[in-house]
């Protein structure tokens, strides 16, 4: 459980556990199980902190400092990780759904099985980083950089990915059923897409023509109505078409006492 004088400090804000924090640089921070719900931690050194199982449901992390950082299996629904730097944070399991990762920095970073569904991911950096049965549906990852990526078996369905960088990645037994904006992905070049599970019409074509794509995918597209020529260009056009839907999730939210949303 958590060291309660360290809640107690974080419960404070980002100026008051900062000052904390440089008075006492070898004290590793044990926040696990904490409930910070809402709390301001915008631009906090959360460097290696404990925080795994924490509520920190609508907290603000803009800009904060969670290099290595320990959030496996924290509650992280609508947070927002804007500009944050997560490089090799543990987020295992974490629940990030809807979460704000606008710019955030997830290199090296581990999230298999985490839930990233309808989060937005645009232009982050997840270079590395591995999303092993991750959530990803109706994700927005337009123009992120997922560079050697592993993304097996990961839930990539109706997500936004136009300008997504996919170099090395891989995508095997991924679901990529009705993505938007795949004919605008910056690169598959040398990503593994085998045996993928479901993918738009087309794609096949798309991945096999142009010589420095050099993929094959298996006949298993995706039975839906989406055509190349609908889906939305834009984010704003994305967002328009894909509400968020707080009633309908990949699974249902169960917080333990203590923590519950």
């Amino acid at each position: 459980m958590a060291n309660q004088e360290h809640v107690e400090i974080a419960l404070l804000g980002s100026d008051a556990w900062n000052a904390w924090r440089r008075d006492n640089p070898h004290i590793v921070p044990d926040l696990a199980h904490a409930y910070l719900r809402r709390v301001d931690l915008s631009g906090a050194n959360l460097i290696r902190a404990n925080l795994s199982a924490a509520n920190l449901i609508q907290a603000d992390l803009t800009k904060a400092h969670l290099v290595e950082a320990n959030l496996s299996g924290a509650y992280l629904m609508e947070a927002v990780f804007t500009r944050a730097d997560l490089h090799g944070a543990n987020l295992t399991r974490a629940d990030l759904t809807e979460a704000d990762l606008t710019r955030a920095t997830l290199t090296r970073a581990t999230l298999p099985r985490a839930d990233l569904s309808q989060a937005d991911l645009s232009r982050a950096e997840l270079i590395q980083a591995d999303l092993t049965g991750a959530q990803l549906f109706k994700a927005d990852l337009s123009g992120a950089n997922l560079m050697g990526a592993w993304l097996v078996e990961a839930d990539l369905s109706k997500g936004l990915v136009f300008n997504a960088d996919f170099t090395r990645a891989n995508l095997t037994q991924a679901d990529l059923c009705c993505v938007y904006g795949w004919e605008g992905v910056d690169s598959f070049f040398s990503a593994d897409l085998s045996n993928i599970q479901r993918h738009p019409r087309g794609f096949d074509d798309f991945v096999e023509s142009p010589s420095r794509y050099r993929l094959r995918a298996q006949e298993n597209a995706c039975v839906s109505s989406f055509q190349a020529t609908d889906h939305p260009k834009t984010r704003q056009g994305f967002r328009e078409s894909h509400p968020i839907d707080r009633n309908q999730r990949s699974r249902s939210v169960r917080c333990p006492i203590g923590v519950a949303p």
